[in-house]
């Protein structure tokens, strides 16, 4: 990109798409493409509307003057910007409306004719990307994601055997299946070790800041150093409890627990009063585990205690990883994961891939379907894989409901707040608002709020004030 302040614009537009490509990767280059595209949109458009619409709106329009419409005279007070706008234009000059038509429809053209070069030129670099030598030798454009698998083809051998036609010489050897299982109690351990390691973590961090901080201030910073470093190997891996922790028994990590609950010999205790660490409120459950108790379940009954905040959470993560360590041993278990309706297939070549994904698998409706191709792991839900047609049609009217009742009680506060702002107009066209026509108009207008928001909002709410006057009459509009 030029350094010079003006030659860089011109840099934009002259830069050649597969050089934004390879520079910015797809993502950018579509971006810079929006922006480049709205610039071709709006520039001319703004060109010719500015220049032909505004002196049309702007000379011999009603500014203050009188007009005769219907053998009445009605007086107009336009002022401001909307002197600029299609309603300056006068009641003897109708004919003017006429260059606002056309400009529509220039507008509206131009944007759609805009809109399908964008697409034609989206397709054709899509097109490039998928069949471009070094994304089709990717696996994940050769994968297959299906849904809705019934019971009978939920194992390897059946889809294997449903999907073979699609290489060579029917080798099953070249497909490789993936039915997909409920791990969701691994993965609530996982989870759950995660946000316990990020706690421990944050601890240990907190007591270290303090040591560094209490000798930084002494002035002995090199023994700070020492200290920290010293206190950082013996809070993460602490000679006997390290070995503890590693040995995958449960009796082991609970004496490593209460070692580390009544040690007083660690490092940092000879630099930090021990009120310093953290203490963690402990709950017994009826089953005679302790957990941590939550501040906001008052109610739960059981007996109480208080431990060093850091012992406790090297033991759960001991734990937790004894208990995932045993399950890793078990993911083909179906006792212990249950398989899901869904399943991945990797085909040998990408057109094998996108040949299974478009033709049909069942002679049922909404079996085996919908397949997704191009399905990267971090865009998966997990917990998602097991939903049918039945279920994913459920969360979608759920949704839908709560996006209409949204609407609706969003439309409430909305409505009133419209028809405050437009309280001027009210009382003198509604016949129950008679009572406010005595009231000073100073007084309305702190009410109404005449701010530049309202007025903007000034067409939607015509909308409100006529359905308030059709419930004054006793009709609907």
């Amino acid at each position: 990109m030029p350094a010079n302040p003006i030659k860089w614009i011109r840099r934009i537009f002259n830069i050649e798409d597969e050089e934004l490509k390879t520079k910015c990767g797809l993502d950018g280059y579509f971006f810079i493409r929006l922006i480049r595209a709205m610039i071709i949109i709006f520039v001319p458009l703004m060109v010719v509307i500015v220049t032909v619409l505004l002196p049309i709106n702007y000379n011999g329009g009603k500014d203050e003057g009188v007009f005769d419409v219907g053998g009445e005279p009605v007086a107009s007070n336009v002022t401001g910007l909307d002197t600029l706008s299609w309603q300056n234009v006068a009641p003897t000059q109708t004919h003017r409306y006429w260059a606002h038509l056309v400009c529509a429809l220039l507008a509206i053209s131009w944007t759609l004719y805009r809109m399908y070069r964008e697409k034609l030129n989206f397709i054709d670099v899509r097109q490039r990307f998928l069949t471009s030598p070094e994304h089709r030798l990717k696996a994940s454009a050769k994968t297959v994601l299906i849904t809705n698998i019934p019971c009978e083809y939920r194992s390897k051998e059946a889809l294997e055997a449903l999907y073979d036609v699609f290489v060579d010489n029917d080798d099953r050897s070249r497909l490789t299946v993936w039915v997909n299982r409920d791990y969701g109690s691994l993965r609530a351990f996982i989870f759950r070790r995660r946000s316990l390691r990020h706690a421990l973590e944050k601890e240990e961090l907190r007591i270290l800041r303090l040591v560094n901080k209490k000798y930084r201030k002494s002035g002995e910073v090199t023994a700070s150093k020492r200290i920290a470093g010293n206190t950082s190997q013996e809070s993460l891996a602490p000679d006997d409890e390290n070995k503890a922790h590693t040995e995958h028994d449960e009796q082991s990590i609970s004496t490593a627990y209460e070692m580390d609950c009544h040690k007083e010999a660690e490092l940092w205790h000879k630099y930090l009063k021990p009120s310093t660490a953290s203490q963690i409120s402990l709950v017994q459950g009826k089953d005679g585990i302790w957990k941590s108790a939550s501040p906001f379940k008052i109610w739960a009954s059981g007996e109480r205690k208080k431990v060093p905040k850091i012992a406790w959470l090297r033991a759960e993560v001991a734990r937790l990883t004894v208990q995932i360590e045993e399950l890793l041993p078990k993911l083909d278990d179906e006792e212990q994961f249950k398989k899901q309706n869904s399943a991945f297939i990797q085909f040998d070549r990408q057109m094998s891939a996108h040949m299974a994904c478009s033709l049909v698998s069942h002679n049922k409706a909404g079996r085996m379907s919908p397949r997704f191709l191009e399905v990267a792991p971090h865009e998966v839900i997990w917990p998602n894989m097991d939903v049918t047609s039945l279920g994913r049609f459920i969360r979608t009217c759920i949704a839908l409901v709560l996006f209409a009742a949204m609407l609706f009680l969003w439309g409430i506060p909305t409505t009133v707040l419209a028809s405050i702002s437009q309280l001027d107009t009210l009382r003198s066209s509604v016949s129950w608002l008679y009572w406010l026509r005595a009231w000073p108009s100073w007084i309305i207008s702190l009410i109404s709020g005449k701010s530049l928001s309202n007025r903007t909002a000034r067409a939607g709410v015509k909308t409100h004030c006529c359905c308030i006057r059709a419930f004054s009459r006793g009709y609907c509009c």
